[in-house]
């Protein structure tokens, strides 16, 4: 389970005293309840929740803590037993707490104790029948980004969408639900807003138009405890005909974004096809060959791609580039390759690597090519 809001503990490092090499208590530890203690103490100034042994606000119990230091139940309870017995570890309805934790660590943070307060005194008030307290948590940059992930988990987007302040009741709602209904458990929380997600994205309004998935509107419903479209939620600051409008002009946007995408794209591809055209060009006035697939042997295996690189090098002049090139080609259709005596391919283009850097094509001399 995840801390609230990311929040890292007010506790960064433990204090351990050299008094305890006094104390016969722990000096008298077995090393299995010795290194028990440590890790449990470590967890306590993690969960900054006055020495309990605490997941965020969730105490740990024995399966917990098994799990946590990958030893068995039956391990952990003698190790346990042996801690309460020596007075180091305290054990009550809260669950295992470090005795004499705030005189040896000092104070930690007061909002987080306080809500860890509240968040068990809502326990013991559910356990009676009695209605639970509402713990105020403001949000902030921290928050933000635990509630964000519980809306991303249940409705597979990959962000929240709507005016700031919607996003921000939004979250307000989450966070709400996260800290009361779901006692502080992110999948709880999950598990919990799905199905009035669902119900939401499965209804139109009231002109026949779908819910876009993007609404947040549904978040009030899973407040109240109703789903949508059995009945109004108390108090909703949404409005039908505001949310249709908002529809139409969210896919109005979105229309406009993907003809500006397809537009840029289109841009580039016809770019990419007006630079091959005046490659070939060149490629046609050099050779003498109009073939309009060409052999794919050159070290960059792109030799248009190379040949325009060359042209831009010439101030973009196709009659300079033709000149440039015709030498470097005709040497290598008339070099020999011994010892069969044949000429080299004339569809080959392996010569615009030679071009490339700037060097003539040799008998027999392998070229050293990279382009940057």
């Amino acid at each position: 389970m995840a801390r609230i809001a990311n929040q890292l503990p007010n506790y960064k490092w433990m204090k351990l005293s050299y008094s305890y090499l006094d104390q016969r208590d722990f000096m008298g530890l077995s090393d299995s309840a010795l290194a028990t203690f440590i890790k449990l103490y470590l967890i306590a100034c993690k969960a900054d929740s006055e020495g309990l042994v605490a997941d965020t606000f969730k105490p740990l119990n024995i399966s917990d803590i098994a799990w946590i230091f990958r030893r068995s139940e039956k391990e952990i309870n003698l190790s346990l037993d042996e801690l309460i017995k020596s007075g180091l570890l305290c054990e009550d309805e809260d669950g295992y707490s470090i005795k004499n934790f705030l005189q040896e660590q000092g104070p930690g943070d007061n909002e987080q104790r306080e809500k860890w307060r509240i968040n068990q005194s809502n326990s013991r008030e559910k356990k009676n029948g009695k209605e639970p307290k509402e713990i105020n948590v403001e949000l902030d940059n921290e928050n933000d980004e635990l509630f964000l992930k519980i809306y991303k988990k249940v409705t597979d987007l990959d962000n929240m969408v709507g005016k700031d302040e919607d996003k921000k009741n939004a979250k307000k709602v989450i966070e709400k639900i996260f800290g009361i209904k779901c006692n502080m458990d992110e999948e709880k929380t999950v598990e919990y807003l799905k199905p009035y997600y669902r119900k939401m994205i499965s209804q139109s309004n009231k002109n026949g138009v779908p819910y876009s998935k993007t609404f947040l509107f549904w978040l009030d419903y899973a407040d109240a405890g109703t789903f949508p479209g059995d009945g109004k939620p108390p108090q909703s600051e949404y409005d039908e005909d505001e949310l249709t409008n908002q529809y139409l002009e969210l896919q109005e946007e979105m229309k406009e974004k993907e003809e500006r995408q397809r537009l840029v794209k289109q841009k580039i591809e016809d770019e990419l096809l007006k630079k091959k055209e005046i490659a070939f060009e060149i490629y046609k006035s050099v050779t003498g060959i109009g073939d309009t697939i060409l052999k794919k042997d050159c070290v960059s295996n792109d030799p248009l791609q190379s040949i325009y690189e060359i042209f831009t090098k010439h101030n973009e002049s196709i009659d300079e580039t033709i000149d440039a090139l015709k030498p470097y080609y005709e040497k290598w259709i008339n070099l020999i390759i011994y010892p069969t005596g044949k000429k080299y391919d004339p569809y080959s283009t392996r010569w615009i690597d030679y071009a490339l850097v700037e060097e003539m094509p040799e008998q027999m001399k392998k070229i050293e090519f990279s382009r940057t």
